[in-house]
């Protein structure tokens, strides 16, 4: 039994009971006038309007194509089509925001970055769409809305539950990582002697806490004058607090800084299994800085560009990278001295791709195997005791 209705740009209808809604083309009025004409059985008339409403998705945007065979829809561009189809999760966006008449390019672009990553395998995409896929629930504020909405408990973390990251314009993945403020600096300081020695000094002019005249009891915390930017400050990793340099922009060292791209020198350690620990730049979602929050005094937002993926961290709430740009911090009201869009990093990160694909390409790397064996071990004591600090 088939009925359906035509409306301005969708069909609706129920086959032998079950419900479907699809783009309105010729293509699905002619199948569903054979299929009532033929007595087509249910299960093939439902598994043809799919099939007709994948081809609909695929043909709204000219990197897409859809295998009615496989079921499956890969990136295809001037008649070349990717040799890996694009995995559930993000067919469930791309399908979802077609739905919604949403711009899904996005997704499209996040999931080429990290096709064009010289250490891409089957596991790597597996993690990606695991991360990807995660949602994170704030409870403290559940708590909060509990109290003053007077809601259930459970009503009141589904509000408070929100997706764990987020893709940028560009396919950049929107990540942030706990760190430190530097708030000192070291100083070659003329001895009596006249010899130098080298001295810490306190950076920052430090403010003391503000107290209760009568009680004593501490109205603000101490804190320290800020500098006039956030760009003017210098970040240390919370967790791992020594291990190998990196560069930020042109200069090598162990800090962060907004509006600056840190990278891995080549001769960096890289930790390429999807194991605990170990050498990269590390960012994650809400989840993961969750985990930390209590080690670090600052949370800095980074773009991350899925092509500098080194390997995912234990279930793929974070991951090692080659290279990030912080762009802002948390919680802090120093201000930017700029803006720094995603589309710049973007066009940075383009530049870096292309230099590992050709190092890739003239190295003989197998793109498809799994990394393995003694060149890819990594020693993770030096950087941490016990894996309860990580």
């Amino acid at each position: 039994m088939i009925t359906y209705r035509k409306l301005e740009s969708t069909i609706t209808g129920t086959v032998n009971g079950k419900p479907f809604n699809v783009p309105r083309t010729e293509g699905v009025i002619a199948l569903l006038e054979a299929a009532i004409l033929d007595k087509t059985p249910g299960d093939e008339v439902l598994a043809a309007l799919k099939s007709q409403r994948n081809i609909q998705v695929a043909g709204s945007n000219k990197y897409l194509s859809f295998n009615p065979v496989t079921k499956q829809y890969f990136l295809e561009l001037d008649g070349k089509r990717s040799k890996h189809a694009i995995p559930d999760t993000l067919v469930q966006f791309i399908e979802e925001s077609f739905d919604k008449d949403i711009d899904f390019m996005p997704v499209i672009k996040a999931w080429a970055r990290l096709l064009a990553n010289p250490r891409y395998n089957e596991t790597m995409g597996n993690l990606f769409t695991v991360y990807l896929d995660s949602s994170y629930t704030d409870y403290e504020e559940a708590a909060k809305i509990v109290e003053e909405d007077e809601l259930t408990e459970e009503v009141a973390q589904g509000l408070a539950t929100y997706q764990d990251i987020a893709i940028t314009q560009e396919g950049l993945l929107a990540t942030y990582k706990v760190a430190n403020v530097v708030t000192w600096e070291y100083v070659m300081e003329e001895q009596e002697d006249g010899s130098y020695k080298k001295i810490r000094n306190e950076k920052y002019k430090p403010i003391p806490a503000v107290l209760d005249d009568v009680t004593g009891e501490i109205i603000t915390e101490g804190s320290f004058e800020k500098p006039d930017f956030l760009e003017d400050y210098k970040f240390t990793p919370a967790i791992c607090t020594n291990g190998d340099k990196f560069f930020s922009g042109d200069k090598i060292g162990y800090v962060y800084e907004v509006g600056k791209m840190q990278y891995l020198p080549e001769d960096a350690t890289r930790n390429l299994q999807n194991t605990f620990g170990g050498g990269g730049l590390y960012s994650g979602g809400l989840n993961y800085i969750a985990n930390y929050k209590h080690a670090g005094s600052h949370i800095l937002t980074c773009f991350v560009n899925p092509s500098d993926i080194l390997s995912f961290q234990s279930e793929g709430q974070a991951f090692r990278t080659d290279a990030l740009m912080p762009n802002n911090v948390w919680d802090e009201e120093v201000p930017l001295k700029g803006l720094y869009h995603s589309s710049d990093y973007g066009k940075i990160s383009e530049d870096r791709v292309d230099a590992l694909v050709a190092a890739a390409i003239e190295k003989g790397i197998d793109l498809t195997k799994e990394p393995q064996g003694s060149d890819y071990d990594v020693d993770i004591d030096d950087c941490y005791d016990d894996e309860d600090d990580y």
